[in-house]
């Protein structure tokens, strides 16, 4: 179901780079030399992806960085491996139930850290790497409702959840400017809802200011 401490690079090395018609070759081809390479999809909560090279004759050579985010499959494919086994989740509602029961086990495993090495937890250790923001959370969604509820978890770390709406784009579309950087003094474009966002569907836009000025009013 999980394996938060698996880490992809144990996968990878000079073994599997550049064999014939490998997708590490065609990649070349086409001027791409660096990937993240992650777990499967098989389980909810898959494990650490790494940075590598494309080509490379040791694994010191292809690794350039190991620890760079935990992989969680919101989609299909958890439902299809463990309904076949009878197990669950067979579900996306199960899948979010396992993700937040999982992280909410987590969560109070930091802040009771164990005292016997017989109640040390492996998976508890590597999911802490998330909740103390020294890894991002990494989901591919297969579906808007995946990425809904991948937002709807975050909420045990509303600052993030906010970023992810605000700075995060910015960062993403490469903008230099002070857009969706929200410190004192700084110039902001604001949107004004009727209710928290990030909690549900229902809020609806009372209004939208662009360099302080009101463009859009319901």
């Amino acid at each position: 179901m999980i394996s938060p401490p698996i880490r992809s690079r144990l996968t990878y090395g000079p073994w599997t780079a550049l064999t014939p018609r490998s997708g590490d070759e065609r990649s070349l081809r086409y001027d791409v030399t660096t990937a993240y390479i992650a777990m499967g999809s098989a389980n909810v909560i898959a494990g650490i992806g790494s940075v590598v090279h494309l080509f490379g004759t040791t694994g010191e050579d292809l690794v350039m960085g190991t620890g760079r985010g935990m992989k969680v499959a919101m989609g299909e494919n958890p439902i299809r491996v463990y309904s076949g086994q009878h197990r669950r989740p067979t579900s996306r509602p199960g899948i979010a139930a396992v993700l937040r029961e999982w992280l909410e086990r987590a969560r109070r495993y930091q802040a009771y850290p164990p005292e016997k090495l017989s109640e040390y937890n492996p998976r508890l250790e590597a999911l802490g790497l998330v909740l103390r923001g020294d890894i991002p959370l990494r989901i591919p969604s297969h579906r808007a409702g995946e990425m809904l509820t991948a937002l709807r978890l975050s909420l045990g770390a509303p600052g993030y959840a906010l970023k992810a709406v605000t700075a995060h784009p910015v960062a993403i579309l490469g903008n230099s400017g002070p857009a969706g950087i929200h410190w004192d003094g700084q110039e902001v474009d604001l949107v004004l809802w009727s209710d928290n966002p990030l909690a549900g569907l229902q809020a609806r836009t009372l209004s939208v200011w662009i360099r302080g000025q009101v463009v859009q009013q319901a």
